[in-house]
């Protein structure tokens, strides 16, 4: 008679269940430090990063020049239909690590996508103004098995 093999709990333990075990670790302890959101250096700005969960902002600047945002294992949104730009341009760096950002803009903005989508996507959904002199809103960034989408 052929015995079969030994499970080895040790194995298993730190290959398969250990990953796990940390993720939900640091799931259940970092609450209070998963959602940053700043005002940027100038009024003109936002930052905002998030780490296992929901999150958001909303900027009603009347020179909105820039941004930047990271999410990491969740969704972040950003509403800027109430913002404008005294340049005509500005530039948003959107992240997304295994979860999604949402960008929403005024309609009298142009939306230009220059991120980088890596089993992801950056999607624009916004309805393009007629003309040419629409305000000007880039996005960079990088989409790593997750998604940007910028609306109206």
């Amino acid at each position: 008679m052929i015995n079969p093999p030994r499970f080895r709990w040790a194995f298993w333990f730190r290959w398969a269940w250990g990953p796990l075990l940390l993720l939900l670790v640091l799931a259940v302890a970092l609450p209070s430090v998963t959602s940053r959101m700043e005002p940027g250096r100038e009024d003109s700005t936002v930052r905002g990063w998030l780490v296992f969960g929901k999150g958001g902002m909303s900027e009603r600047s009347s020179d909105f020049t820039a941004g930047e945002v990271t999410a990491i294992l969740g969704g972040y949104s950003i509403d800027l239909s109430k913002a404008a730009m005294k340049t005509g341009e500005a530039v948003v760096h959107a992240n997304a690590l295994v979860g999604h950002v949402s960008i929403r803009v005024p309609k009298n903005w142009s939306v230009r996508l220059e991120g980088v989508p890596i089993l992801g996507g950056y999607r624009d959904l916004t309805a393009h103004p007629a003309g040419a002199a629409a305000e000007q809103l880039t996005i960079h960034g990088l989409a790593i098995l997750g998604a940007v989408r910028i609306t109206n």
